[in-house]
C-alpha cells in the first residue's frame, strides 16, 4: 500500500475463484490471524507472496506455501494471480460503477457487495433468488385472488385507524 489516498484490503482467493475480501488498518501478524481465522478454514493450504506477516502466529495450523517471486516468475507462472485479478477487477468495478466514489468507512459494504456478484457470477438457477420465486410460480397451480386473501387479517395500522378503511 502506497500514496495518500489508498486503502488496504486483505483478499483470500479460493481455486475455484471464490473470494474473501476485507478492509484493513494494517496488515500485521494479529490483523492477518483475525482475517484468517474469520475467511481461512483451518485445513486449507495457504499460498501466499511471502509476506513476513503471514506465518505461524498469523496462520495458526494452515498448511503455509510463501511464493516470493520476480516480474520475470510471476510472468511464467504468478501463484497468487487470483487475488491480482481480484483486486484488478474491484478497481475497475469501483471506478466504474461507482465512479470511485468511496469513502474508507464504506468500504468494507462495498467490498462484501463485489465478493457476493463475483462468487454467484456462475450460479445456475437453483440459489439465484429471482430464478427460486419464477420457479416456484411455475411449479404451481394458478393462484386465485380468493386464496390470496384468505385468512388475512387487517392491518393493525388501519384497525388503531377506522376512519381509513375504505
Amino acid at each position: 500500500m502506497s500514496g495518500p489516498n489508498k486503502e488496504l484490503v486483505l483478499v483470500a482467493a479460493e481455486k475455484n475463484g471464490r473470494v474473501r475480501l476485507a478492509h484493513a488498518d494494517n496488515n500485521d501478524a494479529a490483523t492477518l490471524k483475525q482475517f484468517a481465522d474469520g475467511q481461512i478454514a483451518v485445513d486449507a493450504r495457504v499460498v501466499s507472496d511471502g509476506h513476513a506477516g503471514y506465518n505461524s502466529t498469523s496462520l495458526g495450523e494452515r498448511s503455509h506455501q510463501p511464493r516470493v517471486q520476480t516480474k520475470a516468475e510471476r510472468r511464467e507462472d504468478d501463484a497468487v494471480q487470483a487475488c491480482h485479478w481480484t483486486i484488478a477487477l474491484l478497481k475497475r468495478w469501483l471506478l466504474g460503477t461507482h465512479a470511485g466514489a468511496v469513502r474508507p468507512k464504506h468500504l468494507q459494504a462495498y467490498l462484501d457487495e463485489y465478493a457476493f456478484r463475483h462468487n454467484r457470477r456462475r450460479t445456475n438457477g437453483v440459489t439465484r433468488i429471482a430464478a427460486r420465486v419464477l420457479e416456484s410460480l411455475v411449479a404451481r397451480p394458478p393462484l386465485t385472488m380468493r386464496a390470496l386473501v384468505r385468512d388475512t387479517v387487517r392491518s393493525r395500522w388501519f384497525v388503531a385507524h377506522p376512519e381509513l378503511r375504505g
